[in-house]
């Protein structure tokens, strides 16, 4: 697997992504988004030092997007994987890559929000070296938080 920054060209790629059935429905805010909000929220993003957006391709195709969210204490990390790479056991390694890169120029913990239901992203997260930090209410949704710190 290669990770790369994302850059303006990906706004499609990270489109299609964002409004699969399964992404909107593991998200806090499952409402469809519409083509207009997303390239003004994408190309917005693209240009603030405390969002970093990563694509993680394999053999070429890109596969995943690990977003970070860098705030004053800690970092909120976000993943959504293309529909052909899902249920294949590459959750975590995603996960762990992206991390990886996080750390190389952050310092703040990461954390993870996880629908208790999104029983893959559990496995993922844990598997990925995160550790239960609390349970929380997030949007009418019982929520798992999880979290890691840099070695």
């Amino acid at each position: 697997m290669e990770i790369r920054q994302a850059n303006k060209e990906d706004v499609d790629l990270l489109y299609g992504w964002s409004n699969d059935k399964l992404v909107r429905q593991q998200s806090f805010n499952s409402a469809e988004i519409s083509y207009e909000s997303h390239c003004h929220w994408f190309n917005a993003k693209l240009k603030e030092e405390k969002y970093l957006i990563f694509i993680i391709a394999l053999n070429n195709h890109p596969m995943a997007m690990v977003r970070f969210e860098v705030g004053d204490e800690s970092a909120l990390i976000s993943v959504s994987i293309e529909t052909a790479f899902r249920g294949k056991g590459h959750g975590s390694e995603i996960i762990k890559i992206g991390t990886q890169q996080y750390f190389k120029t952050h310092k703040l913990p990461v954390l993870a929000y996880v629908k208790k239901s999104n029983v893959g992203s559990v496995k993922s997260f844990i598997k990925a070296g995160y550790t239960h930090f609390k349970d929380l209410e997030v949007s009418n949704n019982q929520s798992f938080i999880y979290k890691i710190e840099n070695e």
